[in-house]
């Protein structure tokens, strides 16, 4: 089985992926592991020192406090978001083609979701076997998957 992780911004969000990762290698040894993340994100560094493998991905976080910079900011961050980030995330999946994409939360989360939705889509539904799933935060994008699950006994028995 490979899995992909997408979890970011704070411990809250990556100490969860983790978890699962370390479970899912205890529960199904052969499964393949990445991590995506942004590359400065407290994510970069957790997730390296847990032994996992690493992909970063540019993203930028919104801003809520409306200034003349935080303007500049949040273009950046759509950018990311709607083309940059996008088509990265797409390369990742469609080169790592996982079996189950989870996302805890964070910036990343909603772009690796979506995009894991859009490749899932791409492949013809008799041999679609990508589940995604996802944190309560991210559950807009549950219409467009094809398995969502909420806990990690749900992904061992869509594996059986």
């Amino acid at each position: 089985m490979k899995a992909v992780f997408a979890a970011g911004g704070t411990a809250g969000h990556i100490n969860p992926a983790l978890a699962i990762a370390d479970k899912m290698k205890s529960l199904f040894p052969d499964t393949e592991i990445l991590f995506i993340g942004t590359p400065l994100g407290m994510e970069a560094r957790l997730v390296t020192k847990a032994g996992y493998d690493f992909v970063p991905v540019e993203m930028a976080g919104f801003q809520r406090k409306l200034s003349a910079r935080n303007i500049g900011r949040n273009i950046r961050a759509m950018y990311c978001y709607c083309i940059s980030a996008k088509r990265a995330v797409r390369r990742i999946l469609k080169d790592f083609a996982p079996d189950v994409v989870i996302g805890t939360g964070g910036y990343v989360t909603g772009t690796v979701l979506s995009q894991a939705a859009v490749t899932a889509a791409d492949i013809d539904p008799a041999k679609r076997s990508v589940t995604v799933c996802l944190a309560l935060e991210q559950s807009f994008t549950e219409k467009d998957l094809q398995d969502v699950c909420t806990q990690l006994a749900d992904i061992y028995a869509l594996q059986q």
